[in-house]
């Protein structure tokens, strides 16, 4: 199973292209009715191409899905399987939020989904480092990995001796140029990180005396992306780490949060192109106006749903396109957040702990234009 998803990684699996025969992916929730109903989906899909002529390819597929699904113990929110039989191709992902049972089969995976999910994170770099030593922590989406660290022979301390302390004096400050250039050496690992894509953002945790000597010796570039400063080392245990590392994270989401509903509220207010309010996003992405839908990560409601156009509402009527009758959907939440995404939208969840999720009716939109 895919804990940590490293840079670049998504990339390549949505460039996959079969040699032979599909890939079969496979999106679905992880709480209440896990597996079972993703099982019934997948038996219900299968029943759907009872005559298609790949169907032995498919069924293996779905058999080796079916089996990880009935003995899985995912410990997050969703899970994305990615599965080819015909190549032993099999990938399973697990997701930071739900996500409606979704069943596509087709020459590559689809990583639609997975990109709008794995969007609303940023990767974050934490190098503890001291005179001597750096570490190097990526985070991402709730994980941590370690890279390869990094020593130099700084000396630790002045040696007393010399006339009148001169000789102290030249040591402290050839101990001084060797840290500067320790520090230029930690930076440059850290370009080399930052090159190939491993962060965004990141932080240092060393000595607040040394924190502005390594300020200077980052290029501008960089120095615009250094969020700040914690009280960690390199000799720091993972465990404090790793905790540091994942408020870091949570912090850095929640300031998006509070940026995003600011930018929504004031466009609302200025009677621009947005909307707050579960009615008035079912009725905006009915019509395809959504660009980016920001969402309350525990809001669940009732709706209804036109089988035939898929518009919706939150009252029981028919459908003012084909005239049908709409029917009852336990998420109406859900439904509207995959239509979105199919429309080529974004979307992004805000903490429900957020107090301002109130604020926008714990569901607004930026609207590609107004209806």
């Amino acid at each position: 199973m895919k804990r940590f998803v490293a840079a670049g990684e998504l990339l390549a699996l949505s460039g996959r292209q079969t040699e032979r025969g599909k890939v079969l992916s496979v999106y679905c929730s992880t709480g209440e009715g896990f597996p079972e109903r993703v099982l019934t989906r997948l038996e219900e899909f299968l029943e759907r191409y009872r005559e298609f002529e790949g169907r032995e390819d498919l069924q293996r597929s779905i058999r080796e899905a079916e089996h990880y699904l009935a003995h899985s113990a995912p410990k997050k929110q969703g899970l994305a399987l990615f599965v080819d039989a015909t190549a032993d191709f099999f990938e399973v992902y697990e997701l930071p939020r739900p996500w409606k049972c979704t069943v596509v089969y087709g020459p590559s995976p689809y990583t639609r989904p997975l990109e709008v999910l794995l969007g609303e994170y940023r990767r974050i770099f934490l190098v503890p480092v001291d005179r001597r030593e750096a570490r190097f922590f990526e985070i991402f989406m709730g994980e941590i990995e370690e890279h390869e660290p990094f020593f130099s022979d700084v000396p630790s301390r002045v040696r007393a001796g010399g006339w009148y302390g001169l000789e102290e004096r030249r040591i402290a400050r050839s101990i001084e140029q060797k840290v500067v250039h320790h520090f230029q050496d930690v930076v440059d690992i850290l370009l080399e990180h930052f090159r190939k894509g491993r962060f965004e953002v990141f932080f240092v945790g060393l000595r607040e005396e040394d924190y502005a000597l390594f300020e200077r010796v980052l290029p501008s570039y960089l120095r615009e992306r250094l969020k700040g400063r914690v009280t960690l080392d390199p000799k720091s245990g993972l465990a404090e780490i790793s905790e540091v590392a994942l408020s870091l994270e949570r912090m850095v989401l929640e300031e998006e949060d509070h940026v995003l509903i600011d930018r929504l509220l004031t466009m609302v207010g200025n009677a621009a192109s947005a909307t707050i309010g579960l009615a008035n996003v079912l009725r905006a992405a009915s019509f395809g106006a959504c660009q980016t839908v920001v969402v309350d990560e525990s809001y669940r409601e009732e709706g209804f749903l036109c089988p035939s156009c898929g518009t919706m509402t939150l009252a029981p009527s028919s459908c003012e396109l084909c005239g049908g009758e709409r029917r009852r959907v336990e998420n109406i939440v859900e439904e509207v957040l995959e239509m979105v995404v199919l429309q080529r939208g974004e979307v992004k969840y805000v903490f429900a702990s957020n107090p301002r999720v109130t604020e926008i009716q714990r569901i607004g939109a930026f609207l590609r234009f107004l209806i």
